[in-house]
């Protein structure tokens, strides 16, 4: 009897700390990253007579990436970070689509664009040179949010620098906007966007 009481409270003491030592693998895992300003986010779209695209090269912003594993096995990664792009920043082609651009989305009242990713299915490996992740993102856009998954592209550029990329379709009406129009509707502009956005991070070690 005694010692079956033994093999039960050593097997008890075994279930107890199995958490807490996952627990503790899983936080040494957690991993900072700062974005580059080797950075751009294209908006692309098209109207009834041809294509256009607001674009914006540059990140001045310090802002961080921050990965966390849910779990043990790195089947699901959280992520804390946002990336925000100025409205008045973006050049948009052809010109003369400009002041409707940013008159659409009401750049005076909500003068950015954020992209929130909210969490990876897996952690990036960094010695990998291409490798694809699906991500939840949410994007923030004239005060509205649209979430979503996307496939975004990790490539490895250096030791602990990182170039993500990827591109969610998106629609104006996600965000509750009328497509504009120019000149009493003569030129439409179609529901679909595409956000192409590139950025490099670089880890904190």
């Amino acid at each position: 009897m005694a010692t079956l009481f033994k093999y039960l409270l050593v097997l008890c003491c075994f279930i107890l700390a199995a958490p807490v030592s996952q627990r503790e693998d899983v936080s040494e895992q957690k991993e900072k990253w700062i974005i580059l300003n080797d950075t751009d986010c294209t908006i692309e779209g098209k109207t009834n007579v041809g294509a256009f695209d607001c674009q914006i090269n540059g990140y001045a912003a310090k802002d961080t990436l921050t990965f966390q594993p849910h779990n043990i096995s790195h089947t699901t990664v959280g992520v804390n970070g946002i990336l925000h792009f100025d409205v008045a920043q973006f050049k948009v082609h052809p010109s003369l689509m400009a002041h409707d651009f940013k008159a659409t989305l009401d750049s005076k009242t909500y003068p950015q664009i954020t992209i929130e990713m909210e969490e990876l299915d897996k952690l990036p490996n960094e010695e990998m040179e291409n490798e694809l992740i699906k991500s939840v993102v949410s994007i923030h856009l004239r005060g509205a949010v649209k979430r979503m998954v996307v496939d975004c592209q990790f490539r490895k550029k250096a030791d602990h620098v990182m170039q993500v990329s990827c591109a969610p379709m998106l629609n104006f009406s996600d965000f509750g906007i009328i497509p504009p129009k120019r000149f009493g509707g003569l030129i439409k502009t179609d529901n679909a966007l595409k956000v192409v956005l590139h950025f490099t991070m670089q880890r904190i070690v």
